[in-house]
């Protein structure tokens, strides 16, 4: 268990601010005032004003390395939160702008292109709805993602790639799991209408059996038009610019220059081998990074601004109510047992082969900044 200063110090490495600090310390039944939280920031030494930046070669090395690589399509403040988080680098945001004016200017001209107005669309709290889907485009280099966000705060709850998204087993896993972490039920699901979340319907359907809300049972799940999942939709798009770009170019790359066959089963699976843990990595770094950022007020919205992760675990800061039913844990448990497959990203036999072609190789052993480098490298 972390202990109170670790809790203080992750959330304030992460730019949050001492009201939203406080609130969620109470998440890890620490209770403190927002003076106390000034006082115990003193005695670690930890401000914002008034420190030393990293040394501007290095952020110019950062930045370049995230262009080459799935940063490339980052807005200049996203690029700041992951310098920050990731690189451990102090450098105003104004200063990440320039840089990126003077490396990466056809890249920035084209992240201000205008916006799309959207239809309006409110959610009264956190867990009243959570949207599914699963996002197709990697799908023909075999790669399967699947998602699911908070229809209130816009949290991520999980993001995650296996070798299908069509499987029942694998969408109801995703669901389980979630459910048992958080330890609670939301008062609504919503998915289109695909037969991969036949199972997720029924299992939502019956753990909230025995609730007595008027859209417990067999209403406690929705099914419609893909183009009426608005909040999952709208997501994918953002996920896509944030990382997952980068790998679609990459794998077109691959097949357009013959290195990869497309329709040869092994070769889709090789390519699982090596490149599935990578492309997981950035997904979950693309999670932490949307559920930490705010999201600000819109125009032509009347959802409510902040961060994910505020919105989330303290709605009553945003005169919100959450939404959560009980969960019991026994019933998830024999669900997860009975209903569900952990998905996987690459089946056994590759392993075997690979060992037998390549003895002590490992696929953990490729380092994610090794493979940046190793790209930029043939593509000079």
């Amino acid at each position: 268990m972390e202990s109170r200063e670790e809790c203080i110090n992750y959330y304030f490495q992460r730019g949050y601010t001492y009201k939203e600090i406080v609130g969620l310390l109470r998440n890890h039944n620490i209770n403190i005032t927002v003076r106390h939280l000034q006082r115990i920031l003193r005695n670690l030494g930890l401000r914002r004003k008034g420190i030393i930046g990293s040394d501007l070669e290095e952020v110019c090395s950062a930045i370049i390395s995230e262009l080459d690589s799935s940063g490339s399509d980052l807005g200049y403040k996203t690029l700041w939160r992951r310098l920050k988080l990731f690189y451990n680098l102090v450098v105003k945001r104004d200063t990440i702008l320039d840089i990126l004016r003077i490396v990466d200017p056809d890249g920035l001209a084209e992240r201000l292109r205008h916006r799309l107005r959207r239809r309006k669309y409110n959610v009264p709290g956190p867990n009243f709805i959570w949207h599914i889907d699963g996002y197709d485009k990697l799908k023909p280099f075999g790669f399967a993602i699947h998602g699911g966000i908070d229809g209130f705060s816009r949290k991520i709850l999980w993001l995650e790639v296996a070798s299908s998204n069509n499987n029942p087993d694998i969408i109801s896993y995703y669901y389980l799991k979630t459910v048992q972490k958080f330890d609670l039920l939301p008062t609504l699901v919503r998915s289109d209408k695909g037969t991969e979340n036949c199972i997720v319907e029924s299992l939502q359907q019956a753990l909230r059996y025995d609730h007595e809300d008027s859209l417990s049972g067999a209403d406690s799940f929705i099914k419609g038009r893909s183009t009426s999942n608005q909040r999952i939709e709208a997501y994918w798009s953002q996920m896509r610019r944030e990382g997952v770009n980068f790998w679609i170019n990459f794998f077109k790359d691959l097949r357009d220059t013959n290195l990869l066959n497309d329709s040869d089963v092994i070769e889709i699976e090789f390519l699982r081998y090596c490149f599935g843990p990578l492309l997981k990595y950035d997904l979950e770094v693309i999670r932490k990074e949307w559920n930490s950022h705010k999201i600000r007020r819109q125009r032509c919205q009347e959802t409510v601004s902040g961060k994910p992760n505020c919105l989330f675990y303290n709605p009553e800061n945003y005169d919100a109510t959450d939404y959560k039913k009980e969960a019991d844990q026994d019933h998830i448990k024999i669900c997860l047992e009975q209903f569900s497959i952990e998905p996987k990203l690459f089946d056994s036999y590759a392993v075997d082969l690979v060992q037998l072609l390549k003895p002590g190789c490992n696929h953990t052993n490729y380092h994610r900044r090794g493979f940046k480098s190793l790209h930029r490298a043939e593509r000079a």
